[in-house]
């Protein structure tokens, strides 16, 4: 099954991969060229319309995983590893 939501990573429909279901997620997607690493964190539930931070990425693609690997420092592996 694939999941129509546009923060999903894998295009899968399961609980892992779904943003609806994790409070904490993140999320590469591309917009009019311009690539941005989208995060969702429990802090901002509350506020739904800020419920995702967008970070622009280097065009340079060695720049970009490490822009990601620093703001997802924290975050479990297997989700850093996803984005990138």
């Amino acid at each position: 099954d694939f999941c129509r939501n546009q923060y999903n990573v894998s295009g899968l429909c399961n609980k892992v991969s779904c943003p609806l279901a994790n409070s904490q997620y993140a999320t590469v997607l591309e917009q009019e060229g311009i690539s941005y690493l989208y995060m969702k964190t429990v802090e901002r539930a509350h506020t739904p319309k800020n419920m995702w931070e967008r970070v622009k990425l280097s065009r340079n693609y060695l720049q970009a995983l490490d822009q990601i690997s620093k703001h997802l420092q924290y975050w479990p592996e297997h989700m850093v590893n996803r984005c990138k």
